[in-house]
């Protein structure tokens, strides 16, 4: 009994400490830019509060992204505006996370089809 409890106690440590971080998304990093960037599907834009709610690529997770006046917005690789963040297109947004939140603020925004 005693060595069922360890080992279920080992297994569990061992699950905790090394699979249970691969199963939650995050950010990755740009090798360009060395910012935090997301892939995905935009599930929403919020003009009255700057905010975008992306589903990232892959995964079930969406993430709440804040733009700001100084964001830059492309289209299919050319400048562009808030104006094609629509519904149900695909986005690459690079940012960063400022101390403390847990939403990202976007320097730039890369647009793309479905």
């Amino acid at each position: 009994m005693k060595r069922s409890l360890l080992t279920i106690t080992v297994l569990t440590v061992a699950f905790a400490l090394v699979l249970a971080p691969c199963l939650f998304s995050q950010a990755k990093k740009d090798a360009k830019t060395g910012q935090d960037r997301f892939d995905g599907t935009i599930v929403s834009l919020n003009k009255d509060t700057s905010t975008i709610t992306l589903r990232q690529t892959g995964q079930s997770a969406t993430w709440q992204i804040l733009f700001t006046k100084d964001t830059v917005f492309t289209y299919r690789n050319e400048p562009s505006t808030v104006a094609e963040a629509k519904d149900g297109r695909r986005a690459i947004i690079l940012g960063s996370f400022p101390t403390g939140s847990t939403k990202m603020t976007a320097t730039r925004v890369d647009i793309r089809d479905k």
